[in-house]
């Protein structure tokens, strides 16, 4: 690093990256946390979750600052922190503004509805089951899993056919101007945007509050996580408890990145501590 005065940011994916695969606990990163939150270093989430369930799970861990949900297809901003932006258009929801950078879930939903109809692939969406389906789907308490139905963006699919009709439904819903994307537990389908780009924007906004450019260190497990990965300063790839770590390469090759040695929440825990005790953070 060339300049250890820099302000920080941490951008953290949340399920098997800041929240365990399996149980969804981050107590393991707690020592991590509380030593960002003492340095005032934001935490920023950044998940295919929705809003709902970000706000709660940041309400839940002692922070604050922005949300990025459902894969970048929206950016809540506190209202206490930030004015709220012209542009993209938002709205005032539970202390943020909610920005919009997406198309409206209903329209995903109905172009995967046509192309089921059309293609008779077969497949199940959150938005084709009740909360207490979702909850026996997912292994989350009810009142997450209704959380989780309240879906602004982009819906989570559960594929139910053959790997060649996944392949074939793939390419349709590219043709349809939807993006797939796969997180650590589901698939997501949505507009073509990204937890890179929201990261890209939230930096500058935080840039012209700080009047520099602050340094940015990703954390994610999954193959949604690439785009924020990739155009962080630090990137770290959290190893998961089940399969190998995400091939990552930069495309900066000046860009500094690591694999972590413990999976999880631990291995969060481990790569924010390594980090913050190299970085410098003015007062």
């Amino acid at each position: 690093m060339t300049n250890k005065t820099r302000s920080l940011l941490i951008f953290t994916d949340l399920d098997g990256t800041l929240l365990d695969h399996d149980t969804a606990e981050w107590s393991a990163a707690e020592p991590a946390i509380q030593l960002a939150k003492a340095r005032s270093i934001p935490i920023i989430l950044s998940s295919s979750r929705t809003f709902e369930e970000c706000a709660l799970l940041q309400k839940q861990m002692g922070l604050r600052g922005p949300i990025i949900f459902e894969n970048g297809a929206g950016v809540a901003l506190p209202q206490n922190q930030f004015r709220q932006p012209t542009l993209p258009p938002s709205d005032s929801q539970d202390g943020f503004w909610v920005c919009r950078v997406a198309q409206p879930y209903p329209q995903v939903r109905a172009v995967l509805q046509a192309l089921r109809q059309s293609k008779h692939y077969q497949f199940r969406g959150f938005g084709d089951m009740s909360d207490l389906q979702v909850k026996d789907y997912t292994g989350w308490d009810f009142s997450m899993a209704q959380l989780a139905k309240k879906r602004r963006h982009s819906e989570v699919l559960f594929w139910l056919d053959d790997a060649k009709s996944f392949d074939a439904f793939a390419k349709d819903v590219e043709k349809q101007g939807l993006k797939l994307s796969r997180g650590s537990h589901f698939i997501h389908i949505g507009s073509p945007c990204d937890k890179g780009q929201a990261m890209r924007w939230l930096t500058s906004v935080y840039q012209k509050v700080m009047s520099a450019r602050p340094f940015v260190i990703a954390l994610g497990d999954s193959g949604n996580d690439l785009p924020m990965l990739q155009s962080a300063d630090c990137a770290v790839v959290v190893r998961p408890p089940h399969t190998i770590p995400l091939k990552y390469r930069p495309n900066n090759p000046s860009q500094e990145y690591s694999v972590t040695v413990e999976i999880g929440p631990e291995g969060w825990n481990q790569a924010v501590k390594r980090l913050l005790a190299s970085i410098s953070v003015p007062a």
